[in-house]
């Protein structure tokens, strides 16, 4: 029995009734997992709940989003439990990014081998239950949309450049939805109401009215990874390029970082090196270039190490807004970590005039933000403190004092600080000033 003819079959019996089995067809919630496992390879996911709620609510506007936060350290383990902080911090990812509330331990409460979560969590739930109402049914705000490459339930190493740039973006606050690569008829639609939409590792594309869309959207066209690599016509159109050869050997390679003009933040760093996979690429007339590729050296010893050559091969172009990268920026910075790609691919965007926000903050970038409009005339910004983190291991979030997060499109009458004793009216209504972050803090503003 398919999917959909069980969908219907429900129903017949009861209207009412919510079916979730796991799919993303013929289901009204669409229920996902944020779990650990010791075999997992690193980097860690940090990200876990976000990332799962944004797929769904991004891709379908006739289904809610259920994502389960997995107690246990591992299906094999089912009797100890993740950290208390890693249990919050997917609560309250799973809460701020409009899923509901979903956790799940094995067996009972009573009796149950491992209690030492139970109180952080009651902690988000009772939160969520006071301040029910502004939940669940979140309008976006995001200027961005970044396309997830892998289908449902499926990882690829398209998956690392996508992950790579969610990270980028949620380090800088930036606001941005994310529609999965099945779900791409349902935002042809709504893409001039983003000021970019990025796609990463997306070498193929089959969607014709979503192709269509992109070469007649507002927004700028932003592709990394080898995206269209496979759509020769889309890649000549939108960005002007044909792709050509692979660069087989990448590894001692760099790119130079001019103009300085466009990459400012490189005055004191000309090279950042290059890995991965990399595409010689030919582009029109017009086009901006950008990164000049330093070709790769003899390998060996420092006195026999010469010959980088600075060539006439951009790693980066410009066809009016749109931009096209044919290495895998979003790829090394999950994998690696360097700020260099997240600063090259930002300032590409700042470019061309696309990199704005509807909100400006002083937090570090181990602070995320969410800002959402939850009701009529009225917002709910969103603050996660991550800094308890160090790569491995969950500790206690260290204070963030005097935080500010401004507001570039509103205008507040009123703001309140959501707290577990009640709401607490701010005197300012300029923006919000946090005077200190622990874990988690709520704001209601009233325009």
């Amino acid at each position: 029995m398919s999917c959909y003819r069980k969908y219907a079959e429900v129903r017949k019996l009861n209207s009412e009734v919510l079916v979730c089995t796991y799919n993303h067809k013929g289901v009204d919630m669409v229920r996902n997992e944020s779990n650990s496992a010791v075999d997992r390879p690193y980097p860690f996911w940090l990200y876990n709940s976000e990332n799962n709620v944004a797929v769904v609510e991004g891709s379908f506007e006739d289904k809610i989003s259920s994502n389960c936060v997995i107690n246990a350290v591992d299906i094999y383990y089912r009797f100890m439990g993740v950290s208390k902080q890693l249990n919050q911090i997917r609560l309250y990812g799973d809460m701020a990014s409009g899923g509901g509330l979903d956790w799940c331990i094995i067996g009972p409460f009573e009796g149950y081998p491992d209690r030492d979560n139970f109180d952080k969590v009651k902690e988000v739930f009772q939160f969520h239950k006071t301040y029910e109402a502004y939940f669940g049914n979140f309008t976006s705000q995001a200027k961005i949309l970044l396309i997830n490459p892998s289908p449902f339930g499926v990882h690829s190493p398209a998956s690392w450049e996508y992950l790579g740039i969610f990270k980028m973006l949620k380090e800088e606050h930036l606001l941005f939805d994310v529609t999965g690569v099945l779900e791409l008829e349902g935002v042809v639609e709504r893409l001039d109401r983003y000021d970019a939409v990025i796609l990463p590792g997306i070498r193929q594309i089959k969607n014709s009215h979503f192709l269509k869309a992109l070469k007649n959207t507002t927004a700028s066209v932003i592709a990394t990874g080898m995206s269209f690599q496979n759509n020769e016509e889309e890649l000549s159109e939108i960005f002007g390029v044909h792709l050509k050869d692979k660069l087989e050997k990448v590894r001692g390679g760099y790119l130079l970082t001019e103009p300085k003009a466009i990459f400012r933040s490189f005055e004191k760093r000309d090279l950042v090196y290059l890995d991965m996979e990399y595409y010689y690429m030919e582009t029109e007339e017009g086009n901006l270039n950008y990164l000049p590729l330093v070709a790769p050296a003899r390998y060996g010893p420092p006195e026999r190490c010469y010959g980088h050559e600075i060539t006439k091969q951009p790693s980066a172009t410009v066809k009016e807004k749109n931009i096209y990268i044919p290495w895998q920026p979003g790829t090394l910075y999950y994998k690696h970590g360097f700020e260099d790609f997240k600063q090259i691919l930002l300032l590409l965007i700042e470019s061309v005039g696309m990199l704005n926000n509807p909100v400006r903050t002083d937090a570090p970038k181990q602070v995320e933000l969410f800002f959402d409009q939850c009701g009529d005339r009225q917002y709910l910004l969103q603050l996660l403190n991550l800094s308890g983190f160090n790569g491995t291991t969950f500790f206690d979030p260290i204070p963030i004092h005097s935080i500010h997060v401004n507001f570039t499109e509103i205008k507040p009458k009123r703001i309140y600080n959501l707290t577990l004793e009640g709401k607490k009216e701010l005197l300012d209504t300029k923006g919000v000033m946090v005077p200190v972050l622990e874990q988690y803090a709520a704001y209601l503003v009233e325009v």
